[in-house]
């Protein structure tokens, strides 16, 4: 399930965390669009808030990290 699916059902402040690191909302307005499109691992209860755990984003590699050239195709 997608961030912004679980926020439908959800106003209340939380904290994020991906890739170990906590990140503390105070509303769903905060979030950007890339937290919003992750998906969900688990949900947890942390001091009185929500701990929503994310899946890690995966590494995807640009065209440029490999010196492909757009002008010439190669």
């Amino acid at each position: 399930m997608k961030l912004r699916d679980l926020l439908k059902f959800i106003d209340t402040s939380l904290t994020l965390e991906t890739m170990g690191v906590k990140e503390k909302h105070e509303s769903k307005a905060a979030l950007t669009q890339e937290q919003m499109n992750c998906m969900v691992k688990s949900i947890e209860t942390d001091e009185g808030n929500l701990l929503i755990k994310l899946v890690d984003p995966k590494q995807t590699n640009a065209l440029e990290q490999y010196e492909y050239c757009f002008e010439c195709g190669m």
